[in-house]
C-alpha cells in the first residue's frame, strides 16, 4: 500500500476542496494536494478555517482531521457517522460483549503494553527489561492487581530518570502528550469508521470521556510514541527545549514508520486498523478473544 501524507498546518490558512484536491491557501500561495494521497491533517493555527464541503469530503474519505487549540495541543477530532447497516450490526455486537470477554481483552492489552515497554528498554540498553517481562507474564484477568501501574513506575524511572513524572509539565511530557494525542485520534477515527462507539470501553468507562475505547486500545501503542521521543532526545541532545512546530512535525512523522503486527509490517495507521478489526471480530465471535497487538522492535526506528 502506498504511503500517504500526514499534513501539518502551522500558519493561518484557508482549507477547501476542489476537483478532489485539497486547496491549502496561505496568503497568496495556494497548494494543491490530491485528497486520495492524504492520511491525516493536523491544524495548529488558531485562525485557520475550513469549507463545509471539505469537512464532508474528509469524513467520506476516512481522512483524520485534528484541530489544536490556543495551547497548540490537539483538542478536536473529526469523526464520521457510520450510517450503513454493517455499522449498526457492529455496534450491536459491541454492546453485547460480555464482562468476562472484556476482562480477557484487558488482560491481553496490558500484557502487550508491558512487553512493548520492556522491548523499548531492551532496544536502548536500559535497565528493568526482565522485571517488566516478568510482570507481563503475571497479569491477571482485568489486571485485577494493577500490574500496569506498577510497571509504569518502573518503566518511566528506567526511561527518563528519577526526576521525571508524567503528571508534570516540561519538554518531554509535551512531546509525549502530543504524540499520544495523535495516535489516540487515529484510533478513535478508526473505531468510529467501523461503526463502533468510542464512548463504550473495554476497561475505561468514565461517562465524562467520549473516547473510552480509544483509551483502551492505545495502551500497547504508547511505547511506540515513547520510543520515538526517546530516540529523538538521544539524537538531538535536547532535554529541556521549548516545544514548537519542529517537534510537532517530527512527531507527526511517526505515521511514516512501520509496525510489526501478526507477523507482518504495516504503516502505523494500518496497524491500528488491524487491531481494531481484530477487536471487531472478538465482538462478533463469542469464542474468539484474540486481539492483534503491535510488537515494538528496533526496525520501528529505521
Amino acid at each position: 500500500m502506498a504511503q500517504k501524507l500526514n499534513i501539518y498546518v502551522s500558519s493561518d490558512s484557508k482549507l477547501s476542496i476542489k476537483n478532489s484536491n485539497l486547496l491549502l491557501q496561505k496568503s497568496d500561495d495556494i497548494i494543491n494536494i490530491p485528497i486520495d494521497i492524504i492520511s491525516s491533517i493536523v491544524v495548529d493555527s488558531y485562525h485557520s478555517y475550513f469549507s463545509q464541503n471539505l469537512l464532508s469530503c474528509l469524513s467520506r474519505q476516512g481522512i483524520t482531521l485534528i484541530i489544536c487549540d490556543e495551547t497548540h495541543m490537539p483538542t478536536t477530532l473529526l469523526l464520521p457517522l457510520c450510517t450503513h447497516s454493517v455499522g449498526n450490526l457492529n455496534l450491536r455486537a459491541q454492546l453485547k460483549c460480555k464482562n468476562q470477554t472484556k476482562a480477557i481483552l484487558w488482560q491481553n492489552i496490558v500484557k502487550a503494553k508491558l512487553n512493548n515497554q520492556a522491548n523499548l528498554l531492551d532496544i536502548f540498553g536500559l535497565n528493568s527489561v526482565d522485571i517488566l517481562k516478568n510482570l507481563a507474564n503475571k497479569v491477571l484477568l482485568n489486571d485485577k492487581d494493577n500490574k500496569e501501574a506498577y510497571g509504569a513506575r518502573i518503566y518511566f524511572l528506567s526511561t527518563f530518570g528519577g526526576e521525571f513524572a508524567r503528571r508534570d509539565g516540561g519538554f518531554i511530557n509535551s512531546m509525549l502528550n502530543f504524540g499520544y494525542s495523535l495516535v489516540r485520534s487515529k484510533i478513535a477515527r478508526t473505531i468510529a469508521a467501523k461503526g463502533l462507539m468510542p464512548q463504550i470501553g473495554i476497561y475505561h468507562d468514565s461517562f465524562l470521556n467520549n473516547f473510552n475505547l480509544a483509551d483502551d486500545m492505545i495502551e500497547p501503542y504508547r511505547p511506540f510514541v515513547d520510543a520515538y521521543v526517546f530516540w529523538y532526545l538521544q539524537n538531538s541532545g535536547e532535554i529541556d527545549s521549548e516545544f514548537d512546530s519542529t517537534h510537532k512535525k517530527f512527531l507527526i512523522s511517526i505515521f511514516d514508520k512501520t509496525v510489526l503486527i501478526d507477523g507482518k509490517r504495516f504503516l502505523l495507521d494500518i496497524a491500528i486498523e488491524q487491531s481494531i478489526e481484530s477487536l471487531l471480530r472478538v465482538f462478533k465471535d463469542k469464542e474468539n478473544t484474540r486481539l492483534l497487538m503491535p510488537i515494538l522492535d528496533k526496525d520501528f526506528l529505521i
